[in-house]
């Protein structure tokens, strides 16, 4: 017996807000994913949660982390947002540290991508660059075409 895959809700798991911003009159966040799953992958980009205290001010029933590897842009308007049970959507905070731990993540994930950013107008640039000189030169080829003339068979000029 198949099961409709629509009906099935998606699994509540935690999330930390890197950023809000607006687009149009629209308010955005970018979330970072959070998971209890105590793996290696994605070291560097994570937001570990351990202490007792800061799991209980973060709203976390158990230790997680928080992957700013995997993130997503949604609408504040998103419905996940309502919850969809009696739950609701739960807000903690991060401590001090685990602020400045969040705040070093996200440097990081900024500094990359203005180090992305510049790499690709450079390279745009340089396409750019290419395509004058090519230009250029095919004008400078067709040019000097035109001022030689053309030899004639047996040698004749």
């Amino acid at each position: 017996m198949e099961t409709n895959r629509m009906s099935v809700q998606p699994k509540r798991r935690p999330c930390l807000v890197l950023d809000v911003f607006d687009i149009n009159g629209t308010n955005f966040v970018e979330l970072a994913y959070g998971t209890s799953s105590p793996t290696k992958a994605n070291r560097g980009y994570e937001v570990r949660v351990n202490q007792t205290a800061s799991c209980h001010a973060a709203g976390l029933d158990r230790p997680s982390r928080f992957v700013c590897a995997r993130r997503v842009i949604v609408s504040v308007n998103h419905p996940g947002f309502d919850g969809g049970d009696n739950r609701g959507t739960l807000i903690g905070r991060l401590d001090p540290p685990l602020i400045e731990r969040m705040n070093d993540v996200r440097a990081r994930i900024h500094a990359e991508a203005d180090i992305h950013a510049e790499a690709l107008r450079e390279h745009r640039e340089e396409q750019e660059r290419w395509q004058r000189e090519e230009h250029g030169f095919l004008l400078r080829n067709r040019a000097s075409r035109e001022a030689t003339p053309p030899k004639l068979k047996g040698g004749l000029s």
